[in-house]
């Protein structure tokens, strides 16, 4: 792997916002050439679906499933190999991403929930 493969693969693993444009960054530049318009075109997929997961929007497995659907179409081209690496980045990243385990949004107890739960607690333990 050499200096710039390196530098774009410590980029995408700072944050999900830096990885996504660090996928724009790819489409722009391949869009820039005629013959490789359709490493762009399989680029933009993945790059829209992790803006999604930047954003919260998109589920993690469906980042994971646009770059695996990418990297097959990569397999076609001859000189993409950067992109490939991304690709397989990619797929790491959000592999990992969809065994994180969330916790809901109601699972949380504010402080004086807690304090009056805890107050109940200690008035049921002194009646027994």
């Amino acid at each position: 792997m050499d200096g710039t493969e390196m530098e774009i693969l410590h980029s995408m693993r700072r944050s999900p916002a830096d990885r996504a444009e660090v996928l724009t960054g790819a489409v722009r530049q391949n869009m820039k050439f005629g013959q490789f318009e359709m490493v762009a075109i399989a680029m933009q997929e993945v790059a829209s679906a992790a803006w999604g997961v930047a954003g919260g929007d998109v589920e993690p497995v469906a980042l994971r499933a646009a770059a695996e659907k990418a990297l097959g179409q990569l397999d076609t081209q001859t000189s993409c190999s950067v992109e490939r690496v991304m690709l397989r980045e990619v797929i790491d990243q959000a592999s990992t991403e969809c065994t994180v385990v969330t916790v809901p949004d109601d699972a949380f107890v504010t402080g004086p929930e807690c304090l009056l739960a805890h107050m109940a607690d200690l008035e049921t333990e002194s009646e027994i």
